[in-house]
């Protein structure tokens, strides 16, 4: 287990009993499924957990991820559920969004995402336009069984070419033999102002 003094921060666990060890300290217990995932989510960079052994519930997760608002006149783009064959049907109800791999441009990261997502090329991303500035929140992980999670967020507004109108559906292919194929439902909604749209 890789321990930063500044923080009590972790960046990687040398096997799963240790990780089990840590979101003990914060009663938190997980799935095989979900602990092999953020395990290997920890130990890929994608994020870290920081506690504080004497502080009861401090422990926390942080991710840095990009928000895409996709546009199309007056209309974005917002994700209303998610398939993966391990959970099921989950809810999502915003904007494209996904993790910030350690090292990668943030345009690098939203180009990623788009492509993966929507099973796009990116030369059918016309445009991006991105704020340099992070929105910083903290709420508890759906997908971890409630962990306390810190996110820095970057949104990213986008145009795409020839995607199709109405309500449609897209299948992310896995990149590795540790993820599923997943399905992703897509609709397009009036967008007001920047609080009529669910971000992280």
């Amino acid at each position: 287990m890789t321990m930063q003094n500044k923080n009590r921060r972790i960046t990687s666990f040398e096997n799963p009993e240790q990780l089990v060890m840590i979101l003990k300290t914060g009663n938190i217990f997980l799935t095989n499924l979900q602990l092999k995932e953020l395990y290997t989510e920890i130990n890929a960079g994608d994020c870290y957990l920081e506690f504080v052994p004497s502080i009861p519930d401090s422990l926390r997760r942080y991710v840095k991820v990009v928000q895409v608002i996709i546009h199309k006149g007056s209309k974005v783009l917002i994700e209303t559920r998610e398939y993966d064959p391990h959970r099921g049907y989950k809810t999502i109800n915003r904007p494209l969004s996904g993790k910030i791999r350690p090292t990668e441009l943030l345009s690098a990261a939203t180009k990623r995402e788009i492509c993966e997502e929507l099973a796009i090329e990116t030369n059918r991303i016309v445009t991006i336009i991105s704020s340099a500035i992070p929105t910083s929140k903290e709420h508890p992980s759906h997908t971890f069984n409630n962990i306390l999670t810190h996110y820095y967020s970057y949104v990213v507004h986008a145009f795409i070419r020839d995607l199709p109108n109405g309500e449609f559906s897209t299948v992310e292919q896995p990149n590795s033999s540790t993820e599923t194929e997943r399905i992703h439902e897509w609709v397009w909604v009036t967008w007001v102002n920047r609080n009529d749209i669910n971000l992280l």
